[in-house]
């Protein structure tokens, strides 16, 4: 509760709309646009006062939701590649999202509550896309979706990425109802940076900055993640800079040629569900490894960086475990499989 303690906000409704339509400011002095993020800290507030238990509380729920939003989603996205055991393999995949030790983050840290607000609405936003190629009303909560996720974090302009991966999946990205729902996303996005850059350091402005001051404790002292302005604090969980050097570097690269050769294979044997959950990973986890990379003053690597990038980790496992348990006398291979790669 350090980081709502110490920042200078005071977490009133009335300051809410100033969170969402900032005003222009001559001297940038935040690194994120969050407002969805404080919105939810306003309300915790009212709740419960300065709680920790009503802030946990929030999170716990609303990791919750996320995880049934994704149960959700892989139900129709499975449906939609014509998966025969859509129902075991999303269970599955939701079962082990929930499970996921690298959650612990997101979900116990109250500012982590970023990654998960993101997600669940992520998630949300990938139904209702999958949806609107039945009947397009449902691109209206696609798009609200989407602009709440990005409201929340911005890893969310990977969104209409992933989209288009499963429109070239399913074989669908040139019809003309896609292109009007890409540009529809593409509108959303100019809006949201567009917003974002009256008041807040842009991502060109981030990279030219550093950490302003030592280390203390053995930790770096960083903004806080989702409470602009806050008072910098000391946290030893952080790591400020990635691993570098020419061995990273190839090591990086080498580990992409198994994900695309896994997705060249998934798809050359019609396993269209497999195909991507792969390409799901690079794709959701690209804004962190960008952030990995440049000077950005936060933390470069962070277990909650994982909290979206790992669905996709899940669905594979899902469908391999569904796939081998299929027939009888398979379960027990089946379950000593997830054993294993857990």
């Amino acid at each position: 509760m350090e980081t709502i303690e110490q920042s200078y906000y005071n977490y009133s409704a009335s300051s809410i709309g100033g969170m969402f339509i900032p005003s222009v400011k001559e001297s940038k002095d935040t690194l994120y646009y969050r407002p969805l993020i404080y919105t939810s800290m306003v309300l915790d507030k009212a709740l419960s006062g300065i709680n920790p238990f009503g802030f946990h509380l929030t999170n716990v729920v609303v990791n919750a939701l996320s995880t049934v939003s994704l149960y959700w989603f892989l139900l129709i996205l499975l449906g939609a590649f014509g998966f025969a055991e859509k129902y075991g393999a999303a269970f599955t995949a939701g079962l082990l999202f929930a499970l996921y030790p690298m959650h612990v983050e997101s979900v116990s840290w109250v500012s982590g509550r970023t990654d998960v607000l993101c997600g669940l609405f992520f998630f949300l936003a990938l139904t209702f896309h999958i949806l609107s190629s039945r009947n397009t009303a449902w691109l209206a909560p696609a798009a609200a979706a989407f602009m709440l996720s990005l409201l929340s974090k911005e890893t969310a302009v990977m969104f209409p990425f992933v989209a288009m991966a499963f429109d070239l999946i399913n074989r669908t990205p040139g019809r003309r109802e896609n292109l009007f729902k890409y540009a529809v996303y593409a509108c959303l996005l100019i809006l949201y940076f567009y917003i974002r850059g009256r008041a807040y350091i842009s991502l060109p402005e981030m990279s030219s900055l550093r950490v302003a001051a030592g280390s203390a404790a053995g930790g770096e002292l960083i903004p806080q993640a989702g409470i602009p302005g806050a008072v910098k604090y000391t946290f030893n969980s952080f790591t400020a800079k990635a691993p570098g050097g020419p061995a990273h570097l190839i090591l990086a690269i080498f580990t992409l040629v198994p994900l695309l050769l896994g997705v060249i294979y998934s798809l050359k044997e019609r396993y269209p569900a497999c195909a991507f959950a792969v390409l799901w990973i690079p794709l959701t986890l690209m804004p962190s490894v960008l952030i990995a990379l440049t000077d950005i003053p936060s933390a470069a690597v962070a277990e909650r960086y994982l909290y979206i990038p790992s669905a996709g980790l899940c669905l594979l496992l899902a469908c391999i475990f569904t796939r081998l348990s299929y027939g009888r006398g398979r379960v027990w291979l089946a379950l000593a499989f997830l054993l294993a790669v857990s």
